[in-house]
């Protein structure tokens, strides 16, 4: 499953998919530092509600980071904390009861090669990205319906987010009108 080269525990890839009994994942990976592949926390449902104390180590993935599909999953705390750099992209997406990342998940993600997606959550805010500054391709927030502000993205550098890098979406758009049905 994985080594232990110089005092670092790395593997390839992590994927939990699919264990329906699956209620909580607490403690889990605690020493994994490295994955080379991706990390995948995916289709747990419906059991999967709290991810908490998991991923504390490991700072670095050279793939996708994905925590998708897990419906009833409300809380990620003290998980990902280490975290600074996604070879690919990071989704956090097809949650609708994910209300809250919390003690310090994801706070530390600096850089992403791929995209950020953040999309059909129950999240009301993105603070836990307050760290991050590049991101490789797009940045793509959509479907977030208690999604009440972006800050914590502050600190994405304008020029990651042009034609050349990537493309900034937030959907669904909203344009304000005058009354009229013509927009202003």
């Amino acid at each position: 499953m994985g080594n232990l080269i110089d005092g670092v525990f790395f593997c390839s890839q992590v994927a939990v998919i699919g264990n329906d009994g699956l209620r909580n994942i607490k403690g889990a990976f605690r020493r994994l530092m490295r994955a080379t592949g991706m990390v995948r926390v995916e289709g747990n449902t419906p059991g999967l509600q709290e991810i908490s104390e998991s991923f504390s180590l490991l700072d670095y993935a050279g793939g996708d980071v994905r925590v998708r599909g897990n419906m009833n999953l409300v809380r990620v705390s003290k998980s990902f904390v280490s975290l600074r750099a996604v070879g690919g992209d990071l989704s956090i997406d097809d949650c609708p009861a994910l209300l809250q990342l919390e003690h310090g998940t994801f706070n530390r993600v600096q850089w992403l090669a791929g995209s950020l997606v953040i999309a059909r959550t129950g999240l009301q805010g993105l603070s836990f990205l307050y760290s991050l500054a590049n991101v490789g391709a797009d940045v793509a927030l959509s479907e977030n319906e208690q999604l009440q502000t972006l800050a914590g993205l502050q600190n994405v550098l304008p020029d990651e987010l042009d034609s050349t890098f990537g493309v900034m979406q937030v959907l669904p758009l909203f344009v304000p009108s005058n009354g009229s049905g013509a927009a202003f």
